[in-house]
């Protein structure tokens, strides 16, 4: 893994001035004075009210008034998301959306796809929130829109941009487990231009992951980020975005040896050392009468892993190369109150792929392979109370067989906008990693090249209802998914397994502005995830809930948050008694949070946080620990 100097670093980061999507924060209201735009839900931007498909909205400020340092974290407060952290701080972690697998979810950062090929899953332990502007979760099959991976939905991430206003904030923090964060955010804005750079470094000695020693694992993170746009005419602009992650941890290994320690996590000198490049521009133009766009965009993403564990060193290297074009026409009908948007796209994608370690004869050379994707949305609004929406697509993969997907979604407004149904219905796919078509070394486990995608089909349909004055907001909707062609793992292949998974559950989330001071907000899921057997598949709970209030003291110079985070139990693979899994239960778990902050001047604030305040010992992978309790504190600097 190379190393940067710190001239190196600067030069990266200037880069990050030159495709993020525009962003809006969101109100504390139920309903938003101004009305919240999405961004992932469509090819277009849209109003929330007018999404079919069920979605989350995490903003910067939810995020702040926390004190959530990790994206992971702030994902247990949603519905129909299951968090699994394998350890402490910074070890790798899996995010599954109403039961489905972690490469079931397609990641994006500002627009780009940031899951390596290798594995086709993304570790959120590299993902910082200090610099993030909204989080968008976007549940049920997404395929038809973005292709594949998006099989059981899609989580975009945008970073902060589109300043109006120059700046710069500091902030520093420090807290348990000798961790101390410094993050930098400056800003310059124009009439025609504006950029910003963001650079955070975090660094924590961690907790001992393994229940058998008292070796701490630490984990060292350094993000560098960037965004710049530049409007060439009225009617013309570009915009690009940049992110650097350099992060090292350190890690413990696995037994595997059928010793009096099989199956369990223990201490030793492993380490992950990963480096993640993101890097993406777009034009975009639109015509004189606002009624046509289009969009041509680039991005290069590349994903490094030099890692020691149980087998010695090893490491990969991969990289994505994407073009898209994509044009949207609007035919508005005044006298029928009808407006219909009609957009086209097409993409082309080059994934690559090489082991670096260990070093093998029989080891594939440089691996890649190509893919095209085409495809068409319709979306039709009517009086401003019914909104339907189509998509149809199709991909083209060299390797194996080509997919075609789609998905369907309405919203019916109701009640003077007091009642919104809303419901869709689509197609997923997942393409088989490299790992899974050609191996990791041939001659230790062999992948198999005559693989189908795994595939997809997923319905939910749900009742958002506001009351008292549009201050409190509920959300019930039931889902309903099956997995067919699933990968599985037979030692020292893979092939897709006949017969399907069925998963199914309802989801609950709701928010109220009890006061002008006090907004309390929350979820429950209940899930039933069953394998091709008709087994609970591991890992995900059955229930999760929790609970979030946030108070602000009059004149809004001082806040204070408490939530409530439950996960209920869950089973995982037990390789205590044998190199044969079984499976063990983890137990269920509650966690409590507490943070506030201070505005000491109108520059400088004051803010802390208690984290897991009861000291609470659970496992989200069985045999290693989480950390306990800790207690942080921070001062950021702010000057516009």
């Amino acid at each position: 893994m190379s190393t940067r100097s710190p001239a190196q670093l600067g030069v990266i980061a200037l880069l990050g001035v030159l495709t993020a999507y525009p962003s809006s924060a969101r109100s504390q209201s139920a309903r938003p004075e101004i009305e919240e735009i999405v961004t992932s839900a469509s090819s277009i931007p849209l109003e929330a009210r007018k999404v079919g498909s069920s979605i989350t909205v995490i903003t910067a400020k939810d995020l702040q008034e926390q004190g959530i340092r990790y994206v992971a974290d702030a994902l247990r407060n949603v519905p129909g998301v299951a968090v699994n952290r394998a350890g402490s701080f910074g070890s790798f972690t899996q995010i599954r959306l109403r039961g489905a697998e972690s490469n079931h979810v397609l990641v994006l950062i500002d627009g780009i796809e940031v899951a390596p090929a290798n594995s086709g899953e993304f570790d959120f332990s590299t993902l910082l929130t200090d610099n993030i502007e909204r989080i968008e979760i976007l549940r049920g099959p997404q395929s038809g829109l973005y292709g594949s991976n998006a099989l059981a939905g899609v989580i975009s991430v945008t970073t902060r941009q589109n300043f109006e206003h120059p700046g710069l904030s500091v902030s520093l923090e420090s807290g348990s487990f000798k961790s101390s964060q410094l993050t930098f955010n400056g800003r310059v804005a124009g009439d025609r231009k504006s950029g910003n750079i963001s650079v955070i470094y975090r660094s924590t000695e961690g907790a001992n992951i393994s229940q058998l020693g008292d070796e701490k694992d630490g984990d060292k993170n350094l993000t560098i980020s960037g965004h710049g746009d530049l409007s060439l005419y009225k009617n013309l602009w570009l915009d690009g975005s940049y992110r650097y992650v350099e992060k090292h941890t350190q890690t413990d290994d696995f037994d595997f040896t059928g010793g009096p320690t099989q199956g369990w996590s223990i201490d030793g000198p492993g380490r992950s050392n990963t480096r993640d490049v993101n890097l993406a521009a777009r034009a975009t133009w639109l015509n004189k009468k606002g009624n046509w766009s289009t969009q041509f965009s680039a991005a290069y993403t590349e994903a490094e892993l030099d890692a020691d564990g149980n087998f010695g060193p090893f490491g990969s290297r991969t990289s994505r190369t994407k073009l898209a074009l994509q044009t949207t026409m609007t035919m508005d009908q005044p006298s029928t109150q009808i407006t219909h948007f009609l957009t086209g796209f097409a993409e082309h994608e080059e994934e690559n792929f090489r082991d670096r370690f260990p070093s093998d004869p029989s080891q594939y050379p440089t691996l890649n392979r190509m893919l095209n994707g085409i495809g068409i949305e319709y979306r039709t609004e009517f009086n401003q109370k019914l909104y339907l929406s189509a998509v149809l697509r199709h991909d083209m993969n060299k390797e194996f067989d080509d997919a075609t997907t789609h998905r369907l979604t309405a919203t019916y407004l109701a009640h003077q906008e007091q009642t919104r149904f809303h419901a869709s219905y689509g197609t997923g796919v997942t393409n088989p990693t490299f790992v899974e078509q050609f191996g990791f070394i041939p001659n230790i486990f062999t992948g198999n090249p005559d693989l189908e995608p795994e595939k997809s089909t997923g319905w939910d349909v749900g009742i958002e209802r506001s009351f008292s004055e549009d201050r409190v907001s509920v959300d019930v909707t039931y889902f309903r998914s099956n997995l067919q062609d699933e990968i599985k793992t037979i030692f020292p292949s893979v092939s897709n397994a006949a017969g399907e998974n069925h998963r199914r559950g309802v989801e609950v989330s709701f928010l109220g502005r009890l006061s002008e001071q006090i907004n309390l907000s929350g979820s429950y899921t209940h899930l039933h995830s069953k394998d091709l057997d008709g087994a609970t598949e591991v890992r995900r709970p059955k229930q999760t809930a929790n609970v979030s209030l946030n108070y602000r003291f009059p004149g809004e110079r001082a806040r204070i948050h408490a939530s409530v985070i439950h996960n209920g139990s869950m089973l995982d693979y037990d390789y205590r008694r044998g190199y044969v899994p079984a499976k063990s239960q983890l137990d269920s778990y509650t966690l409590i949070n507490l943070g506030g902050s201070v505005l000491l001047t109108e520059r400088l604030e004051f803010y802390g946080w208690i984290e897991n305040l009861f000291d609470q010992q659970y496992e989200e992978v069985l045999t290693y620990n989480n950390p306990g309790r800790g207690f942080y504190a921070g001062i950021r600097l702010s000057i516009n």
